[in-house]
């Protein structure tokens, strides 16, 4: 750079210090005393950088240029004897042309200013970058405050945040910072997602999920729907343990089983009268036992089966089970006459039948079973399912091996007994 060029920008320097000098003695305000000092210095700087961007890429030109005038300069010729010495002046230096843009710093060309609070960027004049948060005065580039804040002394004047806030992130309120880990979304101290499903890694390692995976167990449910919606277990795929996994489980917190309830009702017994008098004067008269295929009774009756649950079961079993059953002094027999209750092969514990003034009775309430019906179905029975199923059974003598003939004889207080045992079907 030639002298010229170091006084231009003296110059520039002296004018900007005079013009910085007369806001100083305008301002009698200590803040704007200092903001002023600030632009100062920043201005100042901002030149001398853009000083040493220009002097620099002269330099490198100027090296361009002496590289190629070395390469193209021819070799000396070499000098004759008693020749007379020659005298040779160069010059590498030239002269700086009249600057052609809107603006020169005085490296290239000469120098070319810009108006006052403008600076020469790349041949251009154009306003100061903005140092502050914000300017809307002429002396820096114009940069304005988000959300219509008003702009104060080169400071958004936002309003403190509020207290029930746990952060702002400055966008219309001052600035209130979380803690070391944790970033504020919409006024709330959150720490990082690393899995993006919506549970903070602090959350997740407070449950024992995977903060690198959205869904931990595989049940189809990510951990925030299951921490924060469904309530059920993200480190487990049934929490339930019932026949579904937390993802195809409307209830993942309580088990849905079924609930089965068979029961008989509409009960109708038609007994064969002559066999009862017949079996009276086996017992009496020790006269001749009736076959085994006379019909001692027929019941009918209807069966309800009912899914009271919240599942299907996939099957269900029970015993339709058919007993006799008499209260306690039954009028058995007229004779005194003994008869236990091993008559017929019976396995049950033996009851006498003793004598009572002029008539037999038991000692106390008995009850056979005559004849048990495995019902075995297969079938599919949904949650709300009711149907009913209608039972026909016939009684003949050789089912009466499991209970005492004296009391199939009687015909007071004893009765036939229904009912449906050992249910068992699909549930959890």
């Amino acid at each position: 750079m030639d002298s010229r060029g170091v006084i231009s920008w003296i110059a520039v320097l002296l004018i900007l210090s005079v013009s910085m000098s007369g806001c100083l003695l305008s301002g009698s305000d200590q803040e704007e005393q200092e903001i002023i000092d600030a632009e100062d210095e920043f201005i100042k700087e901002y030149l001398r950088e853009q000083m040493e961007k220009d002097n620099q890429a002269a330099a490198e030109k100027q090296d361009d240029i002496g590289e190629k005038s070395i390469k193209e300069e021819k070799p000396a010729k070499k000098k004759r004897v008693n020749a007379e010495p020659t005298t040779t002046t160069s010059s590498t230096v030239k002269a700086l042309e009249e600057c052609p843009y809107e603006c020169c710093n005085g490296v290239e060309y000469l120098v070319k200013e810009c108006g006052r609070w403008f600076a020469c960027v790349n041949f251009t004049c154009t306003d100061i970058p903005c140092p502050y948060e914000c300017c809307v005065l002429g002396m820096y580039e114009w940069k304005e405050c988000p959300n219509g804040i008003e702009c104060v002394n080169y400071t958004c004047n936002r309003e403190p945040c509020p207290r029930d806030y746990e952060c702002c992130n400055g966008s219309t309120h001052q600035v209130r910072s979380c803690e070391e880990g944790f970033y504020c979304v919409g006024q709330r101290c959150v720490s990082e997602d690393s899995d993006g499903d919506g549970l903070a890694d602090v959350v997740e390692d407070n449950y024992g999920t995977n903060a690198a995976k959205r869904d931990t167990d595989g049940d189809g449910l990510s951990d925030y729907h299951e921490v924060r919606v469904s309530g059920s277990d993200p480190t487990d795929e049934n929490t339930d343990d019932d026949r579904y996994d937390d993802g195809a489980d409307p209830h993942p917190r309580t088990i849905d089983t079924a609930d089965i309830n068979v029961s008989v009702f509409d009960v109708k017994v038609t007994v064969n009268g002559s066999l009862q008098l017949a079996l009276a004067n086996y017992l009496d008269f020790n006269l001749t036992i009736p076959s085994n295929d006379t019909e001692v009774a027929r019941i009918e009756s209807n069966v309800r089966v009912e899914n009271n649950g919240t599942d299907y079961t996939g099957y269900l079993r029970y015993n339709y089970t058919i007993r006799y059953w008499c209260g306690q002094g039954i009028d058995v027999r007229r004779k005194p006459f003994i008869i236990d209750q091993y008559h017929g092969n019976t396995t049950n514990t033996s009851y006498s039948v003793g004598v009572r003034a002029n008539f037999t009775g038991l000692n106390q309430s008995s009850v056979w079973e005559i004849k048990r019906v495995y019902v075995n179905r297969d079938e599919r029975i949904d949650p709300g399912t009711r149907y009913t199923t209608h039972m026909r059974n016939t009684i003949v003598f050789s089912d009466l091996a499991n209970t005492t003939y004296a009391a199939i004889a009687s015909r007071r207080r004893c009765y036939y007994n229904i009912t449906v045992e050992d249910v068992k079907y699909e549930s959890y």
